[in-house]
């Protein structure tokens, strides 16, 4: 029913929308939600409107200081029409392809550190796991341990090996992905540009959904400075 472009377009926006677990911020009326995150903790920038005087405001505010200031000890808030045109003006500049190369020069050298970083951990304790296993049966031959003490230990770490052997599986797809990115810095431009000329007159919602297709986040210190992270 569906060709495979439109199936691939698909599971983008079904990932999208649970990636995260934004919930329902995609059918919400703040063109950021999902997007914004806080430059100083990683934290979710929320859409939210407040008593500024005598006349309430709407704008983005950090959760996580929002929720406890240990949790982030900056009060990062922006007005929402402020902050939503100072991003669509910075993102405009990657309509050229020259910049959107160095842009993602610079995020694969951090993220790949990161995702590698994590792919070796994740390797190492799978092999602490499977060595597990095979000491395990060493001590139940040598009736150190008993069948139902054995079975216990062993439903334990078969859980932690099912969870880690997915994340392994993702880590990996994540870490080739990053390794080619020419594709991404031919496609991006042309997202930002068509993106950028539909814009006005848009329902928040589409504008939203298509935002987001483009954008994984974009980080917002308190001082006004953005940084953004292409998909």
């Amino acid at each position: 029913i569906l060709s495979m472009e439109e199936w691939a377009r698909l599971q983008e926006r079904l990932a999208i929308r649970s990636e995260h677990r934004r919930g329902r911020t995609h059918l919400s009326s703040f063109l950021l939600g999902g997007i914004a995150r806080c430059g100083h903790c990683g934290g979710a920038m929320v859409g939210t409107s407040r008593m500024r005087g005598e006349k309430r405001e709407a704008e983005y505010y950090c959760r996580n200081h929002k929720d406890a200031k240990v949790k982030c000890p900056y009060s990062n808030g922006h007005v929402t029409h402020r902050l939503e045109a100072a991003v669509l003006d910075f993102l405009g500049q990657y309509s050229d392809p020259a910049k959107v190369r160095e842009l993602l020069a610079s995020n694969d050298t951090k993220a790949d550190r990161r995702q590698e970083q994590e792919l070796s951990k994740v390797v190492a304790r799978l092999g602490e796991l499977e060595q597990a296993f095979l000491n395990d049966l060493d001590r139940v031959d040598r009736h150190v341990l008993n069948e139902a003490e054995y079975l216990k230990r062993q439903e334990v770490r078969r859980t932690e090996q099912a969870t880690l052997e997915a994340r392994k599986v993702e880590l990996q797809a994540t870490v080739q992905e990053q390794r080619d990115r020419e594709a991404q810095a031919k496609a991006v431009p042309i997202k930002v540009g068509s993106f950028l000329e539909d814009f006005q007159g848009m329902e928040v919602t589409r504008a939203k959904a298509i935002l987001q297709g483009i954008l994984k986040a974009a980080y917002i210190w308190k001082d006004g400075r953005i940084e953004v992270e292409f998909r």
